[in-house]
């Protein structure tokens, strides 16, 4: 795990669970002059715009994101229902730390052949999942209150 890592706790209601979320600095070599010095750049971009489509499709074939869980209408959902979203939130929840443990494994296995823009992307697969994880807690969470106000004999 490289020493810049956020640690972020969830707790919407739904249980305890945490992720982690990882920067890496983005390292871009510059190429030497010469004269073949706009040709190498052109080559260089070519390669790497190559790359980055590959490893993010390669990061998506090993590691599978969950759908995100519908949260009925709190003030007018059943009891049922929303023990049905709870549960379903509860299941994106694990899911989706099962989501970011392989994409923190794609992470760390990257070698130093792999382009630093190719694991920023990675990254960014990463953060935007624990920003979505943190929305789905707070979404249930506001629902949850929202079915309390409107059933408060339940």
């Amino acid at each position: 795990m490289p020493e810049s890592a956020r640690r972020l706790s969830l707790t919407g209601g739904i249980g305890d669970s945490s992720v982690t979320a990882v920067y890496l600095p983005a390292q871009i070599a510059t190429p030497a002059g010469g004269p073949n010095h706009m040709t190498r750049i052109s080559f260089r971009i070519v390669a790497l715009l190559a790359l980055l489509y590959s490893g993010g499709a390669f990061a998506q074939s090993q590691c599978n994101r969950p759908q995100n869980v519908a949260i009925p209408d709190g003030a007018s959902a059943s009891l049922d229902q929303m023990l049905e979203a709870q549960s379903g939130v509860r299941a994106y929840m694990t899911a989706m730390e099962e989501y970011l443990e392989c994409i923190n494994e794609v992470i760390e296995d990257a070698d130093d052949e792999t382009p630093p823009e190719t694991v920023n992307g990675w990254i960014e697969q990463h953060n935007e999942s624990v920003d979505e994880m943190e929305a789905t807690a707070a979404r249930f969470n506001e629902e949850r209150i929202a079915y309390q106000q409107a059933n408060p004999s339940d």
